[in-house]
């Protein structure tokens, strides 16, 4: 595996059983070893961030929930090509539970909000771009972390138009919606 970071390239060599590599690529959805392998890349390129922000003091933590807060943050910018990953994401990764795992996107995300400001409003914009008609007045958003949600009625709340906030679907877990105007507003105020 190789690494250019700057102007400083990092080799580094790992051995992984058959089902470790595969337990990975089931986490990463990566359909063979060359995809695996770019994606350690990423993940590795994560992990120097994490070890030099604790080597130039910029991530001194006392907690453990900061070391994965900022675990997360580095894994959002070097491995998610930017976007923030979903809470079954996060589970797979972090091996925690759902509500775990929320809670994790919801501190990294109000800790990290300026580093991370790009990264969420990309995850928001496609949320909200890959949503589907639901008759003629609404669209249907599928999401399974309530954070995105939060953060898009935010979103709405602060725009000078006023909207209905995004609502949760009553018969179907994991799915909202959101009128045709405030899906617009939204795609305007999330646009890259």
């Amino acid at each position: 595996m190789t690494i250019l970071w700057g102007n400083m390239n990092v080799i580094t060599a790992i051995e992984l059983t058959e089902p470790e590599k595969e337990r990975l690529r089931t986490i990463f959805t990566c359909a063979d070893d060359e995809a695996l392998e770019a994606k350690l890349g990423e993940v590795s390129r994560a992990a120097i961030q994490e070890y030099l922000d604790m080597f130039f003091g910029t991530g001194a933590f006392t907690r453990g929930n900061d070391f994965r807060e900022h675990r997360l943050a580095m894994l959002i910018l070097h491995t998610f090509g930017g976007q923030v990953p979903s809470e079954s994401d996060v589970s797979k990764m972090f091996q925690s539970t759902r509500t775990g795992s929320r809670s994790l996107i919801r501190a990294t995300m109000s800790k990290y909000q300026i580093l991370l400001e790009k990264a969420v409003k990309a995850t928001l914009f496609a949320l909200v771009d890959s949503a589907t008609p639901q008759g003629p007045d609404a669209h249907r958003i599928v999401c399974d972390s309530p954070a995105f949600i939060e953060q898009l009625n935010q979103t709405l709340a602060a725009l000078q138009n006023p909207h209905a906030p995004i609502s949760p679907i009553a018969s179907e877990a994991g799915r909202y919606t959101v009128d045709n105007a405030a899906r617009d507003d939204l795609l305007l105020a999330l646009q890259p």
